[in-house]
């Protein structure tokens, strides 16, 4: 909802698709707090997982959707939409990262492939 209620943010996410780490400032101010609420929603999620107050179902479509957005194709495609989620998704994950709790970055870590 946000997205398509802020041209914005959309653009912003637009432009840096292909190589985040090149954003302006401004742009990279609105896209890692994008990518923050929702490492925000993935948190908490998995909090209420580990105090078994969510329910199952629930917290496996919440690692489904963690799952597909760090989904890389198995080409290297510079314009293709899956791929640059996914560097997007990294690179925000990269610099917001230390705002989590231990179980969360290792649990993410372990979902979306990364190593420490």
């Amino acid at each position: 909802m946000i997205m398509a209620s802020s041209p914005e943010l959309a653009a912003a996410i637009a432009r840096n698709w292909s190589n985040p780490e090149e954003a302006s400032l401004e742009d990279a101010i609105q896209v890692l707090a994008i990518w923050r609420g929702l490492f925000h929603i993935w948190s908490n999620a998995h909090r209420q997982h580990l105090n078994g107050t969510l329910d199952p179902a629930i917290f496996e479509s919440v690692v489904q959707e963690m799952s597909t957005y760090a989904k890389a194709s198995s080409d290297d495609q510079t314009d293709n939409p899956v791929e640059w989620r996914n560097r997007q998704m990294r690179w925000a994950w990269n610099s917001e990262r230390f705002l989590f709790n231990p179980d969360f970055k290792t649990f993410l870590d372990d979902t979306i492939g990364l190593d420490d």
